[in-house]
């Protein structure tokens, strides 16, 4: 159980951890692979007699666009990992979410609902730290993080290094 916020996954305290060690690095070129079948009942289908059958339906179709634009994202890459697997039905609420929250009836309920979602799966910097997962770049060795380790035999006490810097100063 961790306490307070997001650990840094590139402190020394999350390596000694081994929080760094089951990070899922996502290639920042997004995801190639073909997106699932959008796993929500269809608005028009779920409308009653009064409504607006052809607003359901351009909804429908906004809904379907925004899944696929999701599932080109780097996130996706793991979403499509067996281990994250249930994370897709979170993705496919998170898309119904994002397409009411674009309407001009949305209320600030439905936009926090959306930001909820939006943790859950990994498209805020929060969500993808808690997740564990690092978008970076494919072809280029330095955008991978360099993580200091710290083991107990080079520990030094701070106080020390600081008044070494000082008469270096000097």
């Amino acid at each position: 159980m961790t306490r307070g916020g997001v650990p840094d996954l590139f402190s020394g305290r999350s390596e000694r951890n081994g929080r760094t060690a089951g990070i899922v690095r996502l290639p920042a070129k997004g995801c190639r692979k073909r997106a699932p079948a959008l796993p929500l009942t269809p608005l028009v289908k779920l409308a009653g007699d009064d409504d607006d059958m052809a607003a359901l339906a351009a909804l429908d179709a906004r809904e379907k666009e925004v899944w696929r634009q999701l599932w080109h994202l780097p996130q996706a890459v793991a979403w499509h990992m067996p281990e994250y697997a249930y994370l897709v039905q979170t993705v496919a609420m998170y898309t119904r979410a994002a397409v009411r929250a674009e309407q001009s009836f949305a209320n600030a309920a439905d936009r926090t609902v959306l930001l909820r979602y939006a943790e859950m799966i990994g498209m805020t910097p929060n969500g993808l730290a808690r997740l564990g997962w690092l978008i970076v770049e494919d072809d280029e060795e330095s955008t991978k993080p360099r993580l200091h380790v710290v083991t107990p035999a080079a520990y030094t006490d701070p106080r020390d290094e600081w008044e070494a810097m000082e008469e270096d100063n000097m």
